[in-house]
């Protein structure tokens, strides 16, 4: 009897050994890489022209599964010019494949938003690593990665691209599609994948980077192992969050269900609607903190596995919060300034510097965030604002000039109606005009940025980021309710 059991225990070890070669050896993983390839051994050397010669800050890609299983998209790595740490997004659409469409929703849905440091300059690097995103059999979706100074490669326009080669890549059934790579017809741009910069404004533009991916050829056996919800437990106030799970699952057959708990990291549990990816993203409530957990379940086996949850509460808004973007400045501190910036009551300084020969006039950057008295506004109210700009030398230049206010306290200037100023400056004359502070701003102390964009255009004036020449200037104001 003893004897018997111990032939069944090792057909039982033997049998367990088997699923796990089974399906460690249909776990297969890749690399495709859109520059010359490195020599990973499993990567495809494919012959490339692509190099980073442009660049504006986000560019855009297609990865088309043509397996029959799914592929999980682990890591994007990418040609990084300056090294530093900076805010890095990856966002991902099912429908809009093709031209230009901003990445926000409902179209596109965010994958990580994260500060990420990429230590080396002018190197292929890992930039967003244990991802485990999802790419379902027989499926494309279209990605933007978003990170201040981002290059890509491609000049010109659709009329005249400079058009280097290849324009896609493949690895075991996955392609990836960059610049000019179209899909469902062959007009640039509205068949084209490889957009530049955040709003889409230049094309073709070529991702200059490589894609690691697991492909789950093997359906799952047995209980599945997905041990944490990791993520930022502290995001910024009002800014969408992404939280993904640990564990090695490389296998086809899984199911994921996100829930929520506002009581305790045991629950009780809300489904989450529509997350069911192995990755989810969301703006977490204030105050907090909310727990997050996922199950995954093997169809095959029926069995689940419930990740440890994580405590989430944003941070507390405060208009002098780190969470705003630090990186807009002109690069170049010379030529010209934001001379005189007025909104409300507030004229800074109170008599305009001269508008030629400057000699202060090399400022990139001027943080005026506890100057006094702070501007008051009331909601539904309308008010001025100009600036006039000054130069250091005896020539003057056109540019660009907007200016936005937090009103929504989530530390940054994207939401429809923060943008109160978007004018075109020649080389004498105020930039003038209008604003009205919506009736939904929160009321309290929040943040207002001006950026004069000297030589820019209006698409390259954002919040956010580096240009040549002008000044970024930063102010706290205080909206007051109406009544």
């Amino acid at each position: 009897m003893k004897n018997m059991l111990k032939s069944y225990f090792y057909q039982i070890v033997i049998i367990v050994l088997l699923l796990v070669s089974y399906n460690t050896a249909n776990a297969q993983m890749i690399n495709i890489n859109s520059m010359t390839p490195s020599t990973h051994p499993l990567t495809i050397p494919q012959t490339s022209t692509i190099t980073t010669n442009n660049g504006s800050g986000a560019v855009t890609f297609i990865i088309k599964n043509t397996n029959p299983f799914p592929a999980i998209l682990d890591t994007v790595s990418y040609y990084i010019q300056g090294a530093g740490t900076q805010a890095t997004e990856l966002w991902y659409s099912s429908t809009s494949l093709t031209n230009a469409t901003t990445a926000a929703a409902p179209a596109w849905t965010q994958i990580v938003n994260a500060s990420v440091n990429a230590p080396l300059a002018n190197t292929m690097q890992p930039l967003l690593t244990g991802l485990n995103f999802v790419i379902p059999g027989n499926t494309t979706y279209r990605f933007q990665l978003i990170r201040s100074g981002l290059g890509y490669g491609g000049t010109g326009s659709c009329a005249a691209p400079s058009s280097p080669t290849p324009d896609s890549f493949s690895n075991s059934g996955i392609v990836l599609g960059v610049g000019n790579y179209k899909i469902g017809g062959t007009v640039c741009p509205n068949n084209t994948v490889g957009f530049g910069q955040a709003t889409m404004s230049f094309v073709p533009r070529y991702f200059v980077g490589k894609v690691s991916l697991t492909l789950q050829s093997a359906p799952c056996a047995g209980m599945p192992n997905h041990d944490t919800v990791l993520g930022n437990p502290n995001p910024c106030p009002g800014v969408q969050s992404c939280y993904y799970l640990t564990g090695n699952n490389p296998n086809s057959g899984l199911s994921y269900q996100w829930l929520q708990s506002s009581v305790s990291a045991n629950g009780p549990w809300t489904v989450m609607t529509n997350d069911t990816n192995s990755s989810m993203c969301l703006v977490p409530p204030q105050p907090g903190p909310t727990w997050y957990t996922c199950v995954t379940t093997c169809d095959t086996s029926g069995l689940s596995d419930t990740a440890t949850a994580i405590a989430v509460t944003p941070a507390t808004f405060s208009p002098f919060s780190p969470c705003y973007c630090n990186n807009s400045t002109a690069t170049i501190t010379t030529l010209g300034d934001i001379g005189q910036f007025s909104v409300g009551t507030l004229s800074n300084p109170a008599t305009p510097p001269p508008l030629i020969n400057n000699v202060n006039s090399v400022n990139g950057y001027s943080n005026f965030d506890t100057l006094t008295p702070i501007p008051t506004f009331i909601q539904g109210q309308s008010y001025p604002i100009s600036m006039q700009p000054t130069f250091s030398s005896s020539a003057t230049y056109a540019g660009w000039v907007k200016a936005w206010i937090d009103y929504d306290h989530n530390t940054a200037w994207t939401a429809p109606g923060e943008e109160i100023m978007n004018l075109a400056t020649n080389s004498t004359n105020l930039a003038t005009g209008n604003f009205t502070v919506p009736t939904t701003a929160l009321p309290g102390l929040t943040r207002l940025r001006v950026v004069y964009n000297m030589l820019g255009t209006q698409a390259a004036t954002q919040p956010c980021g580096t240009y040549n020449y002008g000044e970024t200037e930063d102010y706290v104001v205080n909206i007051l309710a109406a009544g």
